[in-house]
């Protein structure tokens, strides 16, 4: 029997670990691959353009002083010494979107060019809150107009001398949706604000919680970070509320998607993660290996309904987004007299040493012979390149027996010792064409946008960890990890500062992170080595946030073929 077509891109699923898989070829620098870009009729719609300069950070230690905040804390970013401008304002509900890189001096010319503009998002037929900060030195002269179909309606929408008399010179204004611009007399100033109206869209996240809530890993300093959905509904809400989304955690039982509540991760398989989602495929309501094992065994005169079949599956569930809420986790190791000399994944018990504390693992032993189970203090020894080791702290091993190792521990990725937190997408195609190649298929369909996915949320600590979930979830929404320059002013670890400014962005490649989305497009970024990555149209890949996570079709500029 012929087949028709058949390399399956499968879960090569495009993988996002927080610290994506990009094939691609990345930059280090930030200077335009390509001159073939055209900037000369809004430079502000495409970070390529920008004239990149290295500067000196704002003094943000000042602000921020050491010991004042702990690891893992989200602190407030001070945007009040940005030239005159539009900021945020507590009653505005949805998104904002000011460059940060305004906060610098007014005289740095790009400064002024990527902070010209500023977005602020709103559910349709309603208005935004804004607060406008006016120079005191122009408060006769300050006015505020709408723009409307290109011609500039000069009713002042600012009463300036009134906010500098009473409200320091900040006055808030309800804007409806439309793009309005600051004049200083008669001159504009080339600040303008963008009211973007979207639909109030709804999405169900899958939500799946392992692990005691009470477990010692999720607890420090007194407080429990157990990822819960009490704790991280309304983190998500907060945030996908920037694209005017409104995000549901619909909360599973283990068992309803084919996982038992310890999370057992089979550490005797060579890729165990695999193993995990490999159960999820065989269930009847998020899987579809079932439909694929038929179409493997089908028949001439069954074949084409099968494919169809499989097909049908496969569209329906690649939109799932399903988060694994992971406190706690059981590893285990199954052997038997002839396979106790060598075990797998030797990294996935350094990571389990290191993160439970101590020089070796205390873990439980079970004998299929009966006999109760017993206390192992184990290691291994050995490593070779293949992630196999020697077994260390083993009692005596009989013949005809089947032994299980196992032990509940602080969470990890297995095959990541890098990784903090990692989503599975889907891919938009399950299968090849039949007449490309296997390098071909994967070449086409390297940058097809996901649709869907499964995170893997091994707990992390501090308030910032829940940041890392929602990050993770974004992924699996289509969104892609960001570039962060050197003298990104929102970045705390470029002070010397571990904890996550609010402003930084949701999607920066590395911990920890802030809770912005942006509509300015952004570079999007290698997770692994943080790089921008080349667009073959010209400059870097750029993506919106607000529009790509409302549609993954809408994602980075790499992922044309779907727009």
């Amino acid at each position: 029997m012929i087949k028709i077509f058949i390399k399956i891109v499968l879960m090569s699923l495009c993988i996002y670990v927080l610290l994506a898989c990009d094939d691609e070829k990345s930059s280090e620098n930030a200077h335009p691959s390509s001159t073939t870009l055209d900037c000369t009729e809004n430079p502000t719609n495409n970070p390529n353009c920008y004239v990149v300069k290295n500067r000196e950070l704002p003094p943000i230690n000042e602000v921020f002083p050491s010991g004042s905040y702990g690891y893992g804390d989200v602190v407030m970013f001070n945007w009040m010494e940005t030239v005159a401008w539009f900021l945020r304002s507590d009653n505005h509900k949805y998104g904002y979107d000011m460059d940060p890189y305004a906060i610098f001096s007014e005289k740095d010319d790009e400064a002024a060019q990527r902070g010209r503009d500023v977005y602020v998002s709103v559910k349709e037929k309603e208005n935004a809150f804004v607060l406008v900060k006016i120079d005191p030195e122009i408060k006769n002269d300050f006015h505020l107009y709408k723009v409307e179909n290109g011609t500039v309606d000069k009713t002042d929408l600012v009463d300036a001398k009134e906010a500098c008399s009473k409200n320091k010179c900040v006055d808030e204004v309800n804007l409806s949706e439309g793009d309005y611009v600051v004049y200083y007399g008669n001159e504009k100033k080339e600040r303008y604000l963008h009211v973007i109206s979207y639909p109030l869209q709804s999405e169900k996240v899958i939500f799946v919680p392992f692990g005691d809530v009470n477990a010692s890993g999720c607890n420090k300093d007194g407080k429990n970070g157990c990822y819960t959905k009490d704790k991280v509904q309304p983190v998500v809400e907060k945030i996908f509320s920037q694209a005017v989304m409104k995000i549901t955690l619909d909360e599973k039982k283990p068992e309803e998607i084919g996982l038992d509540k310890h999370l057992t991760v089979e550490l005797s398989e060579p890729s165990p993660s695999s193993a995990v989602l490999d159960k999820i495929h065989n269930t009847e309501t998020y899987g579809y290996l079932k439909e694929l094992e038929d179409y493997y065994n089908s028949d001439d005169a069954t074949q084409s309904y099968a494919l169809e079949t499989v097909k049908t599956k496969y569209n329906r569930i690649k939109h799932n987004k399903i988060v694994l809420a992971i406190n706690q986790m059981r590893i285990q190791w199954q052997f038997n007299k002839e396979s106790s000399d060598e075990f797998n994944n030797y990294s996935a018990l350094e990571q389990a040493i290191e993160k439970n504390g101590g020089k070796n693992l205390s873990m439980k032993m079970k004998s299929s012979c009966g006999g109760g189970e017993v206390t192992v203090t184990f290691s291994g020894k050995n490593p070779k390149e293949d992630g196999s080791f020697t077994p260390v702290g083993l009692p005596s091993i009989k013949n005809g027996c089947t032994y299980t190792l196992y032990a509940d521990v602080v969470p990890f990725i297995p095959e990541q010792p890098k990784g903090a937190q990692i989503t599975h997408n889907y891919n938009e195609e399950l299968f090849c064409e039949s007449d490309e190649t296997l390098d071909e298929c994967k070449e086409r369909t390297k940058h097809l946008p996901s649709p869907g996915g499964i995170v893997w949320g091994s707990h992390q600590e501090g308030e910032a960890s829940l940041n890392t979930l929602a990050h993770e979830i974004g992924h699996s929404f289509g969104l892609t990890d960001i570039y962060i320059a050197a003298d990104d002013p929102t970045y705390a670890p470029h002070y010397a500062r571990y904890f996550a400014v609010d402003e930084s962005n949701l999607m920066g490649w590395q911990l920890p992170t802030g809770m912005r989305l942006r509509y300015r497009p952004l570079f999007i970024a290698s997770t692994l080595y943080g790089n921008l990555i080349d667009d073959p149209d010209g400059g870097y890949a750029i993506e919106k946030q607000w529009e790509c996570v409302r549609s993954y079709k809408k994602c980075s500029s790499l992922k044309e073929s779907l727009k």
